[in-house]
């Protein structure tokens, strides 16, 4: 009886690991390091010291601005971007059409698109990972005639706070959700 019930633990825990890992942790295993791929990783201890950067103003507004900007910060454990296209000096128009096919063919079902804009060749999708009513994942998939660009942020995710930092930060495709939200 214990080696059935063993058994059937290291099958679920099993299936948890293997479910946990994320598209673009397998992605960033397939290209980092290749030449034509811009990659860029952003642990929780900068959202930390972010967080915990003691900002004050005179102007309510502002010093409101700044406290839930905080507050978002402190619960991202992670940004990370993946990029291909013949914008950068080594990559091909074939690597970003590559990126684009992998990142779609390894969004699972517990992904679910919940917002596209599609702008003369450009188009953006929005897909986030939930449980329950909180957002573990959002991932960017951005991609136009030359280049694809793969963005995921990781973490306990409020959709209109990261919609205002992304549009300070200029991310390309990030801005499509502001435009979306209004």
């Amino acid at each position: 009886m214990k080696k059935i019930i063993v058994i059937i633990a290291m099958m679920v825990f099993g299936n948890l690991v293997a479910q946990a890992q994320s598209p673009m942790d397998k992605l960033l295993s397939k290209y980092d390091g290749k030449d034509g791929y811009t990659i860029v990783n952003i642990d929780k201890e900068l959202f930390e010291m972010m967080a915990g950067i003691q900002l004050k103003t005179s102007d309510n507004e502002s010093q409101k601005k700044i406290d839930e900007m905080k507050k978002m910060a402190s619960r991202i454990t992670s940004l990370r971007v993946i990029k291909a296209g013949t914008k950068l000096e080594k990559a091909s128009v074939s690597q970003s059409d590559e990126l684009y096919k992998d990142i779609k063919s390894s969004i699972g079902k517990e992904f679910k698109e919940f917002m596209s804009v599609k702008e003369g060749k450009e188009e953006v999708k929005f897909y986030t990972r939930r449980s329950g009513s909180v957002v573990s994942e959002l991932l960017v998939v951005a991609k136009d005639e030359k280049e694809t660009t793969i963005v995921s942020l990781l973490g306990d995710i409020d959709l209109n706070s990261i919609a205002e930092l992304t549009q300070k930060m200029n991310i390309k495709g990030m801005d499509k959700m502001k435009k979306e939200k209004k």
